[in-house]
């Protein structure tokens, strides 16, 4: 309606959410948790930028690498050596002491990258647009009911939804991958290399 040209405004209410009234029909824009409006609100926006161009709007103008409106699918390398095997993507490298399960190797290693390739580029997306980022104390808690991950990354509440159970099992697991994550879409030449021993986190 908004793109057809019909009345609209936008006005603060008592609850402190914004209403959206177009064309006499009002839409509040709210959580029905609170704990969960700021996570709401960006992704209300998340969903405006995947339909239309926020960059020149949002984009601070030293933006070096472009970032993805989603995470693609990672496909991770293999090397097979006398130590075992080691499977690698884009900086992580997760590596195991045997073949005796390879199967099962194959899939942790797809999730984990896959897990930390999301991760980061949902926080590189809240960066790109005005959300600070404090990288020494990003939570990750579960949502009641829900297979999605609520994960803080400040202190005033901004939050990014997103399925990682990898990484919420394992809370060394995000501080180890911190490196990598400040560095994925930093724009730096040689981005951080984090190496990962799968026996540390109980997956041989």
């Amino acid at each position: 309606d908004i793109e057809l040209g019909l009345p609209l405004s936008l006005q603060p209410n008592v609850a402190e959410s914004a209403t959206l009234t177009v064309a006499g029909r009002a839409i509040i824009l709210s959580h029905p948790r609170v704990d969960q409006q700021s996570m709401f609100e960006q992704r209300v926006l998340q969903e405006f930028c995947s339909r239309q161009d926020c960059q020149s709007l949002t984009a601070p103008a030293n933006s070096l690498q472009p970032i993805p409106v989603s995470a693609a699918q990672v496909a991770p390398q293999w090397l097979f050596n006398g130590s075992g095997p080691v499977c690698s993507h884009d900086g992580i490298e997760l590596m195991f002491a045997n073949t005796s399960n390879l199967s099962r190797y194959r899939s942790l290693c797809e999730q984990l990258l896959q897990e930390a390739s999301r991760l980061a580029t949902e926080i590189a997306w809240q960066q790109r647009h005005g959300v600070a980022v404090n990288w020494d104390t990003l939570v990750v808690q579960a949502i009641p009911g829900r297979p999605e991950h609520q994960v803080l990354v400040n202190n005033a509440g901004d939050s990014i939804l997103v399925t990682i159970p990898l990484l919420y099992s394992n809370a060394d697991l995000l501080e180890r991958l911190r490196p990598w994550l400040q560095s994925r879409f930093a724009g730096e030449e040689v981005p951080a290399t984090v190496k990962l021993d799968a026996a540390d986190y109980g997956w041989e």
